[in-house]
């Protein structure tokens, strides 16, 4: 489902993340809230590295090391998956779409999810062709510290930029 918003290079639509070559390619793409739904994070870094000419921001979740002492969440031990060390999510044991409709902060399609390690993550978008990479440490629940604030350490969230410096050169 495609909608015009009245703005005209803005348009909203309603479809599956995995489809997203099919509305690209775009200028920058914003992925808030999405990619520690997936089962397949790397897959989804890429496929935005194809669609993005010039930037993506990604605001998610990754996984802690073993030595980190707090975390909000249940994960898995670390392991290796698409390549990359992280953790697993489970992200819900229903049966059917009417339990699924019911779990409104859940992945639909796959029952766990996988996050990487912070490095990982940055490294995933670095090779996703995006040159530059950084952290961004003001974002919502970060402010408070550099990324230090107690809720930010513990929800292992944050905001990470990946930028094509070939389409900033001369500007």
């Amino acid at each position: 489902v495609k909608r015009r918003a009245g703005l005209p290079n803005l348009d909203f639509v309603k479809d599956d993340v995995w489809n997203i070559a099919q509305h690209g390619p775009f200028d920058v793409i914003f992925c808030c809230g999405l990619l520690y739904h997936l089962d397949r994070p790397r897959e989804f870094i890429r496929l935005m590295g194809e669609q993005a000419r010039d930037a993506i921001l990604v605001n998610t979740h990754y996984a802690p090391w073993d030595w980190y002492p707090v975390s909000t969440f249940s994960l898995s031990a670390i392991e290796e998956h698409e390549g990359l060390p992280g953790r697993w999510f489970a992200e819900h044991n229903a049966a059917n779409d009417a339990e699924r409709e019911k779990l409104k902060w859940a992945s639909w399609d796959n029952k766990r999810s996988f996050w990487p390690a912070k490095e990982a993550l940055l490294e995933a978008i670095r090779q996703a062709g995006f040159d530059l990479v950084f952290e961004q440490y003001d974002t919502l629940g970060n402010i408070l510290g550099n990324g230090t604030h107690e809720d930010t350490m513990k929800n292992h969230r944050g905001t990470f930029v990946g930028l094509r410096s070939e389409r900033f050169a001369g500007s």
